[in-house]
């Protein structure tokens, strides 16, 4: 086009490779956000290749929403995340020595009776507040579901 309207090799060149680098930005950017997509339909982790599983930022053992929408992660971060919350939930105690970790003698139900909604979030808050890079995306998802987005930050 540059050519066809008077202007010299130079400028005809600059605009082809202007067109270029535009046409390849374009293409990474689409690339990439259809890989995502492929990856999450075929439930494969976009970044390591793994399987993954869908994980309830708000435990429903805790009280949380059984039809939540469920945060899509790898099995083996699925696997570490259950393991660092549930070492996190045995730590939290209330005054008779009752703690949140769900495990035979103490289930879901035991631990709604002992801890109420607001303690039990607030100790959600605390486990995804310690991990907010290792762990971000359920604690987005977390707040979200909870309808806690004025409260979330991602540090």
């Amino acid at each position: 086009m540059a050519l066809g309207s008077g202007a010299d090799l130079g400028e005809a060149l600059k605009q082809g490779g202007q067109g270029a680098a535009l046409g390849l930005a374009n293409g990474v950017m689409n690339g990439t956000v259809k890989g995502f997509q492929t990856a999450r339909q075929e439930k494969v982790s976009p970044w390591t290749g793994e399987p993954t599983e869908g994980h309830h930022s708000d435990p429903k053992f805790m009280g949380g929403d059984p039809k939540q929408d469920l945060t899509p992660m790898s099995k083996s971060r699925h696997k570490d995340l259950h393991k660092d919350m549930n070492n996190y939930l045995k730590e939290q105690k209330d005054m008779n020595g009752n703690h949140m970790r769900p495990q035979k003698g103490n289930s879901g139900k035991d631990i709604q009776r002992n801890f109420d909604r607001q303690q039990r979030i607030d100790v959600l808050k605390g486990f995804y507040n310690k991990y907010p890079l290792k762990y971000w995306d359920p604690k987005l998802d977390f707040y979200r579901n909870n309808k806690m987005m004025k409260q979330w930050r991602p540090w």
